[in-house]
């Protein structure tokens, strides 16, 4: 489960996913990328510092191989 799709790029605004197979392996493609992480609780923590789209990729033995897209925004900043 993704508890949202988009993010404020401000490295403290968080989408968490749950659910994910134990163990499994993640990656993320984007502006920031991060490959082949292994996740041994089922729960990723998504934040971003660089605005753009993000495509989250979980991998696992015996479960399909999944993905999900979440996009990070510029701050707003007060006029």
């Amino acid at each position: 489960m993704v508890s949202k799709h988009s993010v404020v790029a401000d490295g403290a605004d968080i989408a968490i996913i749950t659910g994910l197979p134990v163990p499994c392996t993640l990656g993320v493609v984007g502006p920031m990328c991060m490959g082949g992480i292994a996740i041994d609780n089922g729960r990723f923590e998504f934040t971003a510092d660089e605005a753009g789209d993000y495509t989250i990729w979980v991998s696992a033995l015996g479960w399909p191989d999944w993905s999900t897209v979440i996009s990070a925004a510029r701050a707003h900043s007060p006029r």
